[in-house]
C-alpha cells in the first residue's frame, strides 16, 4: 500500500495541481458563488438572457480545461520537468501587473464604468502581454467594449455601469 501512495503522490506535479484548482474553483463557481451570487428572474425567455447562463458556461469550460489539464499531465509523467517550471522573473512580474490590473478595474469599474473602465484594463492588459501594434490595441480597446455595453444595454436589456460616461452614453 505504501509503495501505492508513494507512486501516486510521485505523479502529482505542477501541471496537475493546476488542474485540480481549475477544476475545484469550477465546481465551487457551479455549485456556490453562480447560486448564491446570482439572483435568477422567475420569467427569462430565453436561456441565453438568463444572468447565470454565461457564468455557468465559464465554470463548465474552466471544468473542461481542469480535465484536460490532469489528462496531459498524466500522461506527461516521467519525463523530465527540469527548469520549464521554475519560477521565471518575467513572467511573475507579468502575472503580478495582470492581477494588479484586474483589482484596479474591479475597484474602479462604478467610477469609470464599463466602457471606459473595460477600455482602459484592455490596453493595460494587451501591453502586460506583449501586443505591440498599437492599432490593435486601440481598436480592442475600444469597440470591443462599446459592443458588449451596446448587446447587454439593448439586446439583453441588463444594465451596465456607466460611470462618468453617464451622459455621453446616455444617448445610445
Amino acid at each position: 500500500m505504501n509503495n501505492t501512495v508513494n507512486s501516486i503522490v510521485g505523479k502529482i506535479g505542477p501541471d496537475m495541481v493546476s488542474g485540480l484548482i481549475f477544476i475545484g474553483f469550477s465546481l465551487c463557481l457551479l455549485f456556490w458563488l453562480i447560486p448564491q451570487g446570482i439572483v435568477e428572474p422567475k420569467n427569462v425567455r430565453y436561456a441565453a438572457l438568463s444572468p447565470s447562463y454565461y457564468p455557468k458556461i465559464i465554470a463548465f469550460v474552466l471544468l473542461i480545461l481542469g480535465v484536460v489539464i490532469i489528462i496531459q499531465s498524466y500522461f506527461r509523467f516521467g519525463k523530465k520537468w527540469g527548469d520549464e517550471y521554475a519560477l521565471h522573473a518575467k513572467g511573475f512580474h507579468r502575472t503580478s501587473l495582470f492581477i494588479a490590473t484586474l483589482i484596479i478595474y474591479a475597484g474602479t469599474l462604478n467610477i469609470l464604468g464599463f466602457v471606459l473602465g473595460s477600455s482602459l484594463a484592455l490596453f493595460v492588459s494587451m501591453i502586460i502581454a506583449g501586443e505591440r501594434n498599437y492599432w490593435i490595441i486601440l481598436g480592442i480597446a475600444l469597440i470591443l467594449p462599446m459592443a458588449l455595453y451596446l448587446f447587454f444595454l439593448k439586446i439583453a436589456r441588463i444594465p451596465i455601469p456607466t460611470g462618468i460616461l453617464s451622459s455621453i452614453l446616455a444617448g445610445v
